[in-house]
């Protein structure tokens, strides 16, 4: 943090178990240096993006297109939001396919790609009649790199077996993308 500018700003902060208002005068700017390039704090995407530049329209339906031809009439697909890889964490499954397979409470359901398996926890909303995958799902996420527009393909492989298991296809938005997380925009510092 760097102290830059006179302009008053109120930040709220918590003292000894209370809500305390704090005032200060000034302007809290965040800058990191990156290969010699200043970039505020704005500047970083919490998320993973791709060194290839923003996605195509073409390749996000191409990708939607691959997984449904992979989709059986017994599974269902979600494109990545989000919500799901960054945000939050949650992923919601279809209402259609809880009610057909009769998830009506918490329940763990194991995802599987290959041999590999992880544990996650399903969580039913009675008051909303859904449900869909929170504890174990950030796991899942990240040790598949999945970004914002990939495709999986869930296909249940024991119906009505405790604890379900799902089989994953991941269709990758870009096949070729380099993941990591990267800043967003850079501001090149003027030269004399």
């Amino acid at each position: 943090m760097r102290y830059a500018g006179s302009s008053t700003k109120s930040i709220y902060a918590r003292h000894l178990g209370g809500k305390e208002r704090c005032t200060f005068t000034g302007e809290v700017k965040f800058e990191t240096e990156f290969d010699g390039a200043i970039m505020d704090e704005g500047d970083f995407s919490p998320h993973p993006t791709c060194y290839n530049g923003p996605l195509t329209q073409f390749e996000k339906a191409n990708a939607i297109a691959k997984a449904q031809e992979a989709l059986t009439g017994d599974g269902f697909m979600v494109v990545m939001k989000p919500t799901h890889v960054w945000r939050r964490f949650y992923m919601a499954i279809p209402v259609a396919w809880t009610a057909k397979h009769h998830l009506k409470e918490n329940t763990d359901i194991i995802l599987r790609i290959n041999k590999r398996t992880w544990r996650t926890r399903y969580n039913y909303h009675k008051n909303r009649d859904c449900g869909g995958l929170s504890g174990g799902w950030k796991g899942f996420v990240n040790d598949n790199n999945l970004i914002e527009y990939d495709v999986c393909v869930f296909e249940p492989s024991n119906i009505g077996g405790k604890p379900i298991i799902l089989d994953v296809i991941i269709i990758r938005v870009l096949d070729s993308a380099v993941i990591a997380p990267v800043p967003l925009t850079i501001t090149h510092p003027a030269s004399c």
